[in-house]
């Protein structure tokens, strides 16, 4: 008999900042006070029963330093799985992002990210991109912005003796928004679109969802979706990548 055992999941939260492709909320970047520091810790653990027990532990930080004109923001992402007693998996990424003269609407930004991925054969990932961004509306209820960005990419990817190597200039193209329907709910999400400049084939798209659901002034019940879709992977191995997790936001 299969069963999955839901052991627990916990998210600590302090408000966070706007960043390129990961967990976060940009409210805070948008508003006129300055914070020395503000930042987002959660963690994920999940035991599952099946043929053998899975266990999978997540944990993500996320700090931003904000100045009366600039703002500086970090994400990492950590995730490791273990089934049966053996490591199977593990992935990560860290991710900085400076952006100045934050309070215009528009506003230059520069970023860089390291990343791997052992499920889908990404042993390295190293980039670097600097570009535009234009806070196209910004309302008590709404805010959306757009962002896009000239990006040098360099990947070493390792899977079942398949061995590549790559590096290219793309344009990196974001739409990110935050809906907030009342005091309790709110969504905001990001997609991406990545594209090689010599030709459009080899194009990477992908998006983030977040969900909020306040219970009480400072606790919240948060889903995330996370999906990727590649149109040309370097090696031979699924073009879609998705990740569904839930849990619970503490902040103060």
């Amino acid at each position: 008999m299969k069963k999955t055992i839901l052991v627990a999941i916990f998210l600590l939260t302090i408000q966070f900042a706007q960043g390129q492709v990961l967990n976060i909320e940009k409210r805070r970047l948008d508003q006129d006070t300055i914070a020395k520091l503000m930042g987002n810790f959660s963690f994920l653990f999940n035991i599952q029963e099946q043929q053998g027990r899975i266990t999978m532990f997540d944990i993500d930080a996320n700090l931003a330093k904000l100045t009366d004109k600039h703002a500086y923001i970090m994400i990492g992402d950590m995730q490791f799985i273990n089934a049966r007693g053996e490591s199977v998996s593990s992935r990560g990424f860290l991710h900085g992002r400076a952006v100045f003269f934050r309070k215009p609407r528009f506003s230059p930004e520069v970023f860089g990210q390291v990343q791997y991925d052992a499920l889908r054969g990404m042993k390295e990932r190293k980039l670097i991109g600097v570009g535009p961004r234009c806070r196209i509306l910004s309302k008590q209820q709404v805010q959306l912005t757009l962002g896009s960005s000239m990006m040098y990419e360099y990947e070493i990817w390792d899977f079942e003796e398949q061995n590549e190597k790559t590096q290219k200039l793309k344009n990196s193209t974001y739409l990110s928004w935050i809906l907030s329907f009342d005091d309790r709910i709110s969504y905001n999400g990001a997609v991406y679109f990545q594209v090689p400049f010599e030709t459009i084939q080899g194009s990477r798209t992908f998006t983030d969802h977040y969900f909020n659901f306040n219970l009480t002034k400072n606790i919240a019940f948060l889903i995330k979706f996370n999906f990727w879709y590649d149109d040309r992977p370097v090696i031979d191995v699924n073009r879609t990548a998705y990740r569904l997790t839930t849990g619970l936001k503490i902040s103060f």
